[in-house]
């Protein structure tokens, strides 16, 4: 997806582009303290997470549509992610109170990688209903913990979910609500979900994006 964003909006030529996928850090791959874990469990109740940017091209307000409309007032919604200017506290505080699950949505910072894979590996699922991403690293870290995975049909993240995600219609608050309902009540949807994911991640490693880049240096010098 981004490579043919490059050729269209840059006008390079599809041959000078090479797309190589990146990965999630090895620290994903490798299993969390299980106390950070309960605790976690325990501080939120069951959760569905976001990672990233609190931005606008994240689709956090139709993550909040979706999530209001999830019957479940147990439920708590983590947006994970540092703020991106006023965004946050202008709109999506707001929309929130509106919506009437403010006091079910908590907006946090993710802290270092280590937190980040507890809250993985303490989640329903992640919700990534993106707008656009170069890559949607969050897709292969939450892969990585056995985390069920929702994500958008647009852009580049059917290509790096492939089968092991859940994957919605970024503007069809509804269609969300619906899978996300569907993760709540169903522990063998998650849990084909995690084994999916696990091996669908196996292939995204830093080892071969470095040996993919070599050959485009290799291929450079040699033309």
């Amino acid at each position: 997806a981004s490579a043919r964003d490059i050729a269209r909006l840059l006008r390079v030529p599809p041959r000078k582009i090479a797309v190589i996928p990146a990965a999630p850090r090895d620290l994903f791959r490798l299993p969390p303290d299980p106390h950070e874990v309960m605790q976690a469990r325990q501080r939120y109740g069951p959760f569905f997470l976001s990672v990233g940017v609190l931005a606008p091209q994240k689709n956090l307000e139709q993550v909040l549509r979706a999530f209001a409309r999830v019957g479940d007032d147990a439920t708590q919604l983590v947006l994970a992610g540092r703020p991106a200017g006023r965004y946050a506290d202008d709109v999506l505080r707001p929309l929130a109170r509106e919506l009437g699950v403010e006091r079910r949505v908590v907006l946090t910072e993710p802290g270092d990688d280590e937190a980040l894979r507890t809250l993985y590996h303490a989640a329903v699922a992640l919700i990534y209903p993106s707008l656009g991403e170069g890559f949607g690293l969050p897709i292969v870290e939450a892969m990585a913990c056995g985390c069920p995975v929702v994500t958008s049909t647009v852009s580049s993240m059917p290509e790096v979910a492939g089968d092991a995600a859940v994957l919605v219609n970024p503007r069809d608050a509804a269609e969300l609500a619906g899978v996300m309902s569907r993760l709540l009540t169903t522990p063998d949807l998650r849990a084909r979900l995690a084994t999916k994911g696990r091996a669908r991640v196996a292939a995204f490693t830093w080892d071969e994006a470095a040996r993919q880049t070599l050959r485009c240096y290799d291929e450079a010098v040699r033309g």
